[in-house]
């Protein structure tokens, strides 16, 4: 997939990730998570339950972001292929912040 994407004209690839994250937002809107978008895709959710609830659900999340990939496909050459993510799931304290002076932007960052 990687080859295929790094022949896809600029505009094509900027499409086809814009569909990615819109699909990834319905997603994560539907499990009731924030989303955080830096050079990545991250969820983030309160884990208010107990740990194996809370396990639970960010394994529902995980699941969910896959089913969302499965949605968007590209096609070069003839050949429709879905996106390949890669999902990690942490646990931890984490905390927010405003960082950056040029280019100040919202970011989490903790013990995971």
């Amino acid at each position: 997939m990687r080859k295929c994407l790094q022949r896809l004209p600029t505009h094509d690839l900027a499409a086809l990730i814009d569909k990615l994250y819109d699909s990834f937002d319905l997603a994560v809107t539907a499990h009731g998570a924030a989303r955080i978008i830096d050079d990545s895709y991250m969820v983030v959710l309160e884990g208010k339950d107990t740990a194996r609830k809370t396990a639970q659900s960010m394994l529902q999340r995980a699941k969910a972001l896959v089913s969302a990939s499965q949605q968007v496909s590209v096609t070069l050459d003839g050949d429709s292929q879905h996106p390949a993510v890669q999902i990690g799931i942490a646990a931890g304290q984490t905390y927010s912040a405003l960082v950056g002076v040029k280019t100040t932007h919202f970011t989490y960052f903790g013990h995971a």
